[in-house]
């Protein structure tokens, strides 16, 4: 990744990481729009639009976006924006209005997660990389406390006009290699002796995951 009018020089899993689902290949040099929360919500019979793309035009250029939803909003609101808050949803919205590729902030608390299956985007033409707060404010020309100053200003569940990012130009360069596994299922008969019916009560016992090829809620010894 080349970024053109900053002085970082980013550096893979450091500073960006490209998502599972994420389109190949060489993206030429072009400019990075800023576009808060990066999503585009009807409006419901109960609930209020919500549009992140509002006076800018992002073709062919890079859409930097926060990941997930507006934090300090009704539960109400949150519930309904949470619909339209994933990250292969905000790639649709950003591909559909002719994007170039999406930048998604990653919250400052985590580091760069390394690349996991998170479902395949069909049809997908653009890039879809993971940042970290301290290339989105480099790539902003801000500090590190001015972005989390404008993702708490956004949290509110206010809009504002996207902008796009002056003297700034982005290139990259994707590669993705798919790793495929086989996986393993158990078939059981059960049979109770003597009974005429059989009541069978079952859960998913590894419903968290252990995250090995792909996304997974298990925490601490939790994988194990």
């Amino acid at each position: 990744m080349i970024l053109t009018g900053s002085k970082r020089s980013p550096k893979l899993g450091e500073d960006f990481m490209p998502v599972s689902f994420s389109r190949t290949g060489e993206f030429a040099s072009a400019p990075v729009v800023f576009s808060g929360y990066g999503m585009k919500v009807p409006a419901s019979d109960k609930q209020a639009a919500y549009d992140s793309y509002l006076g800018v035009d992002v073709n062919a250029k890079w859409v930097l976006v926060f990941r997930d939803l507006p934090e300090d909003v009704p539960s109400d609101r949150r519930q309904y924006l949470s619909l339209f808050s994933r990250v292969q949803h905000k790639a649709t919205v950003a591909r559909n209005l002719g994007a170039l590729g999406l930048l998604v902030i990653q919250p400052s608390t985590k580091a760069l997660a390394t690349v996991k299956f998170e479902g395949a985007l069909s049809d997908s033409s653009l890039a879809v990389i993971n940042v970290s707060v301290a290339m989105a404010a480099d790539l902003l020309g801000v500090s590190i406390e001015k972005i989390e100053a404008m993702k708490k200003e956004l949290d509110s569940g206010m809009t504002k006009d996207a902008s796009e990012v002056q003297g700034v130009q982005l290139s990259a360069q994707v590669d993705l290699k798919v790793e495929k596994a086989k996986g393993h299922n158990v078939v059981a008969l059960l049979k109770v002796p003597g009974a005429k019916q059989t009541v069978m009560v079952g859960a998913h016992g590894d419903h968290l995951g252990i995250g090995e090829i792909g996304s997974s809620l298990a925490r601490g010894d939790e994988s194990h």
